[in-house]
């Protein structure tokens, strides 16, 4: 929910309204991920949102 009114991606979200964000495309930027579309269990990507994020992050 967006405690102030806010822009993001050019689109207006106001104090009060919900945003979700679907993960279906988490981790799919290729801008921030090499071949993300590939399982690479070696890659040392950091700041992936697979398994959670922040001290909820599973290793399995």
């Amino acid at each position: 929910m967006a405690l102030e009114d806010v822009e993001i991606g050019g689109r207006l979200i106001r104090e009060g309204e919900g945003v979700l964000a679907p993960a279906l495309s988490a981790n799919r930027d290729p801008e921030a991920f090499e071949r993300p579309d590939e399982l690479d269990l070696s890659r040392s990507a950091r700041g992936h949102v697979a398994f959670g994020f922040g001290p909820h992050q599973c290793l399995g």
